[in-house]
């Protein structure tokens, strides 16, 4: 409980002392100087409201900003989305297509590596056997020179002449089908009967 008496509240736009203090000797206030006052008052009243419009006014824009940029970020937002996921969709397709290349790439080099080495053997195969058929010829040819050193030449070549027999040294070094022709003309020679003299 306030034992000091009455509060005094003091009106910052009224002059004179505050309430429950006893008025000095100061006169009242003239009509003119409340009206002064109400104005000052009303100016006051006036100015506020006015900054407080400006400040909503400006508040409402930045909302407005806020907004826009809310609604511009769900755009944004919604296209990545969408991109994101034909991306995906995408790779995994061409995961899909680079896998089954890949096994085919794989096949295929193996099948590839097989079949070289299949002609690797083949060509040493064909290699091999056109070896030993030359070594046979010469040796053939070998033998058929020593025949000639023993017994004459008629009858040894069955009737040949000399440049028959050089021709039959020659023979192979001939193409397959002129030693097929000498080998005819050969055989024709020693299964005809002689001619006489």
């Amino acid at each position: 409980r306030d034992t000091h008496g009455p509060r005094c509240f003091m009106n910052p736009f009224e002059e004179g002392p505050p309430r429950g203090v006893p008025a000095a000797s100061s006169p009242p206030p003239t009509e003119e100087e409340i009206e002064r006052k109400k104005a000052l008052l009303k100016k006051m009243i006036s100015e506020r409201v006015s900054k407080t419009k400006e400040e909503m006014k400006s508040l409402q824009h930045i909302q407005v900003e806020l907004e826009r940029l809310d609604h511009m970020l769900d755009t944004d937002v919604s296209i990545l989305r969408e991109k994101i996921d034909t991306s995906g969709k995408e790779a995994a397709t061409a995961e899909t297509i680079f896998r089954r290349k890949e096994k085919e790439y794989t096949e295929a080099k193996a099948n590839y590596e097989k079949k070289m080495e299949e002609k690797k053997m083949l060509t040493s195969h064909l290699s091999m056997i056109i070896f030993e058929s030359e070594k046979r010829k010469d040796e053939k040819l070998q033998e058929l020179m020593g025949r000639v050193d023993s017994a004459p030449a008629e009858e040894a070549w069955g009737g040949f002449t000399d440049e028959e027999i050089k021709a039959g040294q020659r023979r192979r070094r001939s193409t397959p089908k002129q030693k097929q022709i000498t080998r005819k003309r050969w055989r024709r020679r020693r299964c005809s009967p002689a001619t006489s003299p």
